[in-house]
Order: structure tokens, then sequence, then C-alpha cells
């Protein structure tokens, strides 16, 4: 549940899954987050385009990211059904999308672009980016009384 692996490359062997947590640990993570970045291919998701559950699943993912992270970029590789779910899930942790760009596979194929800020795009994967509403809060109180909890 919520356990994933540290790499997909054709060299690399199997691993053990990981939760995010124990990831933070392995690669000695500062506690306070400035910004994490998720692109795991469908896997980001409450459950994953092929009905598996994804890393936000369970309640565990989400509340490591709100006690921990300032902000969260997510590649996203499913349809508007998983992005809603995901929001949804953010939304009730107190997050606010800074960016969200549904995914528009088939605009590589039909030129169809979505409008941005910064000028029409063709986005392959979406973009999702979200702002941590209860920051400095959450790691600051953490800092003060100088434990993980």
């Amino acid at each position: 549940e919520g356990l994933w692996g540290t790499g997909k490359s054709p060299a690399s062997s199997l691993q053990a899954g990981a939760t995010l947590d124990e990831l933070f640990d392995r690669y000695q993570t500062p506690w306070c987050i400035d910004m994490v970045d998720i692109d795991i291919q469908g896997g980001e998701y409450v459950s994953t385009p092929t009905g598996k559950p994804g890393l936000f699943h369970a309640e565990r993912s989400i509340r490591t990211l709100t006690r921990r992270a300032r902000r969260v970029h997510i590649g996203l590789h499913g349809g508007e059904e998983h992005d809603a779910k995901l929001l949804a899930k953010f939304a009730a942790h107190g997050w606010k999308v800074r960016w969200h760009f549904p995914r528009n596979f088939d605009g590589w194929h039909t030129g169809v672009r979505t409008q941005t800020p910064w000028g029409p795009v063709q986005f392959s994967d979406g973009v999702l980016s979200l702002i941590n509403t209860r920051w400095p809060t959450s790691c600051g109180a953490t800092l003060e009384r100088g434990r993980k909890f």
C-alpha cells in the first residue's frame, strides 16, 4: 500500500517498494522540503489508470507531503476522472492548485493545444503544481520541537 520502487531502467534490478517516508530517509532528505517532483507514469493517482492502487490511494503519502513539503509538482498521465480524484485529495488536506494543465495526448496528433499564460501548448503529460497552504506551520512546528511527528 503506497509502496514505490526506486528505479525502472532496463539495466536496474527489481527493487522492493518504499513509502515516501522511507525514500526521504534513504536519501537523507531534509525534513522541510521546498519542492517534490512526482513523475511516475500513472502511479500518481488514487488508483492508477489500470485500476491498481496509486501513490495517493492511502492517506500516508498525502499526510507525509502535507507535513514536509511546500510545493508538489506532478506529471499527469491519466484522464479527467483521475485528475479530479487527485485534486480532491490534495484539496482535502489544504493544498491550493497553482497550475493544472490536463494531459492532452491527442494534441500531438490533432494539433489541439491548451491555452496557458505563455500561449498555447501541446501537452503529452499533464501538469499539476500545488502549494501547501499549511506551510510553514506544518514544517516550522516540527523544527521548533526538534522532532518528527
